[in-house]
Order: C-alpha cells, then structure tokens, then sequence
C-alpha cells in the first residue's frame, strides 16, 4: 500500500515552495513510500502519483492503486519518455540531490526540459526521523536478534579463532535465527585493530587476553539495528578496565539524558565534556549516534553541529561513544534506542 502520510507531507511541501512536483530517486525513499523495493522513480504533484517501474514489476505495482490518483508508468516501454516529457516540460521540481546523478540530472533538463530543479534538502528523510508504532515494533525486534546473538557470541569467542572466524559466526546466528539480512558489514576487530573505528575484518588470531570490538546489526522487516561491544578474552589490564568504565559512563549518560526537547547536539558536547574530565576528548574522533530505520545511518546525528534540531517523541537512535589509541586499541558501546518524553 502507498503511504499516503508521505503523500500528504511531499504535497505540503509542494504547495508551500511553490513547486509543480517531487521527483523521488532515492530507492530507501522509494520502497518508504510504496512499501515494496520496485520503484525506479516517483513524481508527485499536487493531483496525482506517479510510479514509474520497469516491465516486471508493472503487475506489483497496479496491485499499490487504491485510488484515482495513482499511475503507473511503464519506463521499460519506449513511449514512456513522451509521457514523461508531458509531465516534466517547463516545470520546477524538487529533486533529492544527495542521489541524483550528474546523467540523470541532465536527463532532467535536456531529455525531459524541466525549467527548474530545486533540492529538497532531506525532505523524505526528516519525515522518516518519526517512526510509527510498526516501525517501531519493526526496530524492536531486528534489537532482539542482536541481544540473543551477543549472548550467543561471547560464550562462542575462544583463543585461537581469527576475527573471519567470529565474524561468520555472528553472521550465522544471526541470520539464522529471525534476521531478514545484516544491517551492515560486521566488524569483529581485535588487538590494535580495534583502534579503527571501522576497521575491516581480517585473519588476525584472537590473542589470551585479548581485547575484541564487536559492531553489528539485523534487519527485520526492512528495519535495522545497531549494537557495539568490546570485551575482553581473559584479563584485561587496569588501564582498559578504567577506559572502559569511563567509556561505559558517558554512553549511560547519553542515554539517559535523551529525551524529547533536549537539543540533539548538545548530548555530544556533553560526552566530549565526560572524555576531557580524563584528557581523553582528543581520543573521540567520530559522532555519538545517529538516526536508525530502514537504513543503517539516519537523521538525526548526534553531533556538536546540529545545535537546532530537538529530539522528538519515536525517534530511533544510537549512542556510541568511543576512544581509540592508534595501533594499541579501542573502545566503543552503542545501544539503539527509543526517544520518549522521559527516560524512564
């Protein structure tokens, strides 16, 4: 089914920019909007949507019509492009610009004469920072498959075994126990290679007393997860229990302090003011969170920059802080999670 509530926002929009239409591109936008991934583009005007599909999909995609104000463009078909030449010629648009491609960009203007392209400037992607109540349960349970395969994982992980090793096995589980795909490349990075942030798993041989950043994440439903740990195999030394603790504080104070109205930037400053209290701030070189859904990285990002935006009620997000000592180690915990009025 179309997501009309989508609909209503994109022709709001339209009508307050004094524009003629939308012209979507974006495929996590596209499948946002129609549920199913078979969408090439969507143009949206003030009367009608139009879904423009190649030949296979045109079946699936008059099965999305409810109404009279739904096409269907067949863009494998020849003839489309006078058709779509008809809606587009001396028009202003809104395009997404992040994911409109120098070709097609031409396309707009030479093949299809658009007057003017106007950037909506992540209009369907802020509308997307609001979850619905199925989203959210969507989100709930992609989390769940990560805590059982954490729980799994760490009575897994032995001396011995190479990162590839753990990594497959994490993936496994996984998959193999109610997640639709990975959210994104599993990161299993040990020793100094745990001091890259987003280090790329390798043959490394996990060491007795080693320490192991774990990053990973289910989908279910089209929604994502997100969770980091770091542990240690064997005894970790006074210095990494401490950095731990510090680490595992703030991320708790991050936590705890979203809510709905608290300014999204002002959870980073407050992390880095948590790191400099030890002379750490400089050891924290990425951003405290972001956004999660359909994808893995979202609006909002949890950064000292984005001092306007307040976090409001059904956002999904993470926080995960981190300190890296290059070529030594590092350490991250990142939990997903759900803002609400109070943090209970």
């Amino acid at each position: 089914m179309i997501n009309q509530h989508v609909i209503d926002k994109v022709r709001t929009y339209i009508k307050d920019n004094n524009l003629d239409g939308m012209y979507i591109t974006n495929k996590i936008n596209l499948k946002y909007i129609i549920t199913k991934d078979i969408a090439d583009r969507i143009y949206i005007t003030l009367e009608k949507v139009y879904i423009m599909v190649g030949s296979i999909y045109i079946n699936e995609a008059k099965g999305l019509i409810n109404s009279n104000d739904t096409s269907i463009i067949n863009v494998s078909d020849l003839s489309s492009k006078e058709e779509i030449l008809g809606l587009l010629k001396d028009k202003t648009i809104g395009i997404e610009a992040k994911d409109l491609t120098v070709f097609n960009e031409r396309k707009l203007t030479n093949d299809y004469r658009v007057k003017k392209i106007v950037d909506t400037q992540n209009l369907i992607e802020n509308i997307r920072m609001i979850k619905s109540n199925e989203e959210i349960e969507k989100i709930k349970k992609a989390c769940e498959v990560t805590c059982k395969a954490f729980n799994y994982i760490i009575k897994y992980i032995k001396p011995g075994q190479t990162e590839k090793q753990i990594c497959n096995e994490l993936n496994r589980y996984m998959l193999d126990n109610g997640a639709q795909a990975l959210a994104f490349d599993t990161i299993v990075a040990s020793g100094e290679n745990s001091s890259n942030p987003h280090a790329v798993v390798s043959d490394r041989i996990i060491q007795k007393n080693d320490i192991i950043l774990l990053d990973f994440g289910a989908k279910y439903e089209d929604y994502c997860s997100d969770m980091s740990r770091t542990i240690f195999v064997g005894t970790p030394t006074d210095e990494m229990i401490n950095r731990y603790n510090i680490v595992l504080n703030a991320q708790i104070q991050g936590v705890n302090s979203i809510k709905a109205g608290v300014k999204v930037g002002s959870i980073h400053d407050m992390i880095v003011q948590d790191f400099k209290q030890y002379n750490l701030e400089n050891k924290f070189i990425h951003t405290t969170g972001h956004g999660v859904g359909m994808d893995i990285h979202e609006v909002p990002i949890i950064y000292s920059n984005n001092k306007e935006l307040g976090f409001s009620e059904k956002m999904v997000v993470t926080v995960e802080p981190g300190i890296y000592f290059e070529n030594e180690y590092g350490i991250r915990i990142e939990d997903t999670i759900l803002v609400t009025k109070q943090r209970s």
